[in-house]
């Protein structure tokens, strides 16, 4: 309404006031169904024989290591730190 930016229904600007920039800004919702629709597609061209793999690289802090473990994922390290970071959520 006020032509901001959105991202999960929160305001961007009110965030930025809020918090700061730089900020990262994820939507949980959309990361849960695209992680389910990633699964799903490839369940239906490969029943049981694939499994879906989150790249840390990609971006990797606990909350995202929980949210792909729950999501059924195997995530994907490459480092000391990140296996950490995976370890510890």
């Amino acid at each position: 309404d006020r032509g901001h930016l959105e991202i999960g229904g929160c305001d961007t600007v009110e965030l930025a006031k809020t918090f700061g920039t730089p900020l990262y800004v994820m939507d949980e919702t959309t990361l849960r169904e695209n992680c389910r629709r990633y699964k799903a597609a490839f369940d239906s061209h490969y029943p049981g024989e694939s499994v879906v793999t989150y790249a840390g690289k990609a971006f990797l802090v606990q909350a995202m290591a929980c949210l792909v473990k729950q999501e059924g994922l195997l995530l994907d390290v490459a480092s000391a730190g990140e296996l950490y970071t995976a370890l510890s959520a």
